[in-house]
């Protein structure tokens, strides 16, 4: 039986326990591959349902129109570990509220936003009250608020009463359900919807939603990080189990080819692209990361890991190991694999958060 346990720098890491390697390993494939978040969106035509997926994952993947609906049918948008659908309208001709549940697999979504932005539909209702029926999560979003304007009302009487119309026609409540009133134009309320869905989503796809939606503060790019902790333990223990490539100058060996992986999977999870590592490498505003941005270029080569790795045996890691509990025989090699491997990855992590919360601050301080 395997058991990741290790002392590093002072803290213990503790994985779960593994009988082989290939559980390790699996674990790594299943929360990168198949552990999935599953969100769908309804709501009227025109509410900007497809702008709200875009800003979730901080990239263009969902068609946007100003005018009408294009949902005709509905492809859920997949982007790392997200899946989000822009659900077409229920019960219309095209899609009959008698076969709408099983068509599109509504039991299988974690969570729902209905998005509006104008008058309230009647399908709308009903819809509603078969997911509330079913005890599933919905969060309400009025979507478009920087249109919110009449200048006999201030815009905090204008949304009082958006939220009375409402609850009138979901028969709740004011005070027992949240309205999130977001701008794709401004950004209003973008932060809190991340943050509500990260609030109603249970315990094992909060960390796959932290790892992959987009983060629009601060705070929530912290939880990013620590979120990617977990991924970090399980490849540095699947690559120092799975030694296939010796370190020059020690007697570890570790399989670099899942530290690339995790490379990838880092820079997919803070949303850096390499177009982006480029684009930063050329800006003199980004000069006191250049060296940061050098390395996690070179991140995504094994001869590049072996570059890095040269260098941080010269440096740091061999204080980093003293610290370690003392074993004896395989153990030492296997403990000190994992040690090596954990710190690589722990540097990836922070160098690419270091570079998101530079991206991140630059944003905020342009929308300010």
């Amino acid at each position: 039986m395997i058991i990741c346990c290790f002392l590093i720098e002072r803290r213990m890491i503790v994985s779960n326990t593994f009988n082989t390697i290939n559980e390790i390993k699996e674990e790594l494939r299943r929360v990168t591959e198949e552990e999935k978040v599953k969100i769908a969106f309804f709501g009227q035509p025109g509410a900007g349902k497809s702008s709200l997926i875009n800003e979730i994952v901080g990239e263009e993947v969902s068609q946007v129109s100003s005018f009408t609906d294009t949902t005709d049918d509905a492809e859920p948008y997949e982007w790392n570990n997200l899946v989000l659908m822009d659900l077409p309208g229920y019960g219309t001709e095209m899609f009959p509220k008698e076969t709408y549940w099983n068509q599109f697999k509504i039991d299988e979504y974690d969570l729902f936003l209905c998005v509006l932005s104008g008058k309230w539909h009647d399908a709308d209702t009903e819809f509603f009250n078969k997911l509330k029926n079913k005890g599933k999560v919905c969060i309400f979003v009025r979507n478009q608020s920087d249109n919110l304007f009449d200048k006999r009302k201030p815009i905090d009487q204008i949304k009082a009463e958006i939220k009375v119309d409402i609850s009138l026609q979901i028969h709740i409540k004011t005070d027992d359900f949240e309205l999130i009133f977001t701008s794709c134009k401004t950004g209003e309320g973008i932060d809190g919807l991340i943050k509500k869905i990260d609030d109603c989503l249970d315990s094992s796809k909060r960390e796959c939603w932290e790892r992959n939606a987009k983060a629009h503060s601060i705070e929530f790019l912290s939880k990013k990080k620590e979120a990617c902790s977990k991924l970090i333990t399980l490849a540095a223990g699947a690559s120092a189990l799975n030694g296939l490539n010796p370190v020059i100058g020690t007697d570890i060996a570790i399989d670099m080819g899942i530290m690339v992986n995790l490379s990838k999977q880092l820079q997919k999870n803070y949303g850096i692209s390499d177009e982006k590592l480029k684009e930063m490498s050329l800006l003199k505003e980004y000069d006191y990361v250049f060296q940061i941005i050098n390395r996690v270029l070179k991140y995504a080569s094994t001869d590049g890991i072996n570059a890095v790795l040269k260098a941080v045996m010269k440096n740091e890691v061999p204080k980093k190991i003293v610290k370690i509990i003392p074993f004896v025989g395989q153990a030492i090699s296997a403990t000190a694999g994992f040690a090596l491997t954990y710190y690589i990855g722990k540097q990836m992590r922070d160098d690419f958060h270091t570079l998101a919360e530079s991206i991140l601050k630059n944003e905020l301080d342009v929308n300010a």
